[in-house]
Formats: C-alpha cells, structure tokens, sequence
C-alpha cells in the first residue's frame, strides 16, 4: 500500500464519518448548515461539501435532502421521493385477485385490525 493510497483511504473514512455524521443530525432534528458545522466541529464550507455526498446518496436510496422555509427560519429534511411508489408491481397488483372474499360479516377494518371487542 503506498502512501497515497493510505491518505486516499483515510481522507474517504473521513469524508464518510462526514455524511454519516450529517445523515443522524438531519434525521434527528432541524437544521442549518451552521448548527451541522457546530454540532460536527467542522466549517460551514464543509458540511456544504458533505450534504453535496449525502444528496448523491439519498438520490440513490429513493429519499431527497430539501430545505424547508417556515416564515423566517429554514431546516433541512429528508424526504422519500413521491414518485417512489408510483410503478411499484406489488402495490399495482394489490385487488387484482379474482375470486378472492373476505369472510361473510366481516369488514376491512376487521380484516386488517380484527374483530372489535364488545364494550360494557
């Protein structure tokens, strides 16, 4: 292993420490770039940097990083992509069984949450 590779091998740890670090903060609480650079002890520049790796990488998961505004103040969110469902096979073929009934006297709710208990 020569050096450049080592320092390769540990700028990336690094980098991915980064987005690691920058993935818990956002999914935990609302933030901004600045309290992400306060909270990780890294610059501003930096975590601008990181949420550049970690957008690629949520792309590739099927979720977003966004900006939210409300009012004066602003956060990042990670969203899952609306579209992500849309041409899903399972969901498609969900009451497309023939033939298929539910039992005589029962509902869906039954189906899905069972029968509803008698009150007193």
């Amino acid at each position: 292993m020569t050096s450049r590779m080592a320092k390769k091998g540990g700028r990336t740890s690094a980098r991915g420490n980064l987005v690691r670090g920058l993935l818990l903060h956002i999914r935990c609480r609302p933030h901004t770039s600045e309290t992400l650079a306060r909270k990780l002890g890294v610059s501003v520049a930096t975590v601008a940097r990181g949420l550049v790796e970690l957008r690629h990488e949520l792309a590739r998961e099927g979720e977003s990083l966004v900006s939210v505004k409300e009012g004066t103040d602003w956060h990042y969110e990670i969203r899952e992509r609306e579209d992500l469902w849309e041409n899903d096979p399972l969901l498609r073929a969900v009451g497309s069984i023939k033939g298929v009934r539910p039992p005589a006297g029962e509902g869906v709710k039954d189906a899905l949450y069972g029968k509803a208990r008698a009150t007193r």
